[in-house]
């Protein structure tokens, strides 16, 4: 049976060690971690690598959403949100 996969979504720096933390406790339970910074995100040359994170959402069994003190980086929608606020919406769409 194949490993669940799951995604993290964050800010990335200010919230490492949980990152870390997270994805060691993700691997533990035997499921695979989805993690920019763990090259868990493929990218294709045609898309930017926030819709790459996007689409990556479809493919995994859980998302986790880690929400800290930091905006962190505006969407290219340019609408006011969050990328990591995007990829829980694309999530909550995708269910």
């Amino acid at each position: 049976m194949p490993s669940l996969r799951v995604f993290v979504s964050s800010t990335c720096y200010d919230l490492r060690q949980v990152r870390d933390n997270l994805r060691n406790y993700i691997t533990g339970c035997g499921y695979t971690p989805v993690m920019n910074e763990y090259q868990g995100i493929p990218y294709n040359v045609t898309e930017t690598l926030e819709t790459d994170c996007y689409s990556e959402i479809n493919t995994c069994d859980i998302i986790v959403g880690i929400v800290g003190g930091k905006f962190g980086t505006e969407s290219m929608d340019k609408d006011g949100k969050s990328i990591s606020m995007k990829e829980m919406q694309r999530a909550i769409e995708h269910s």
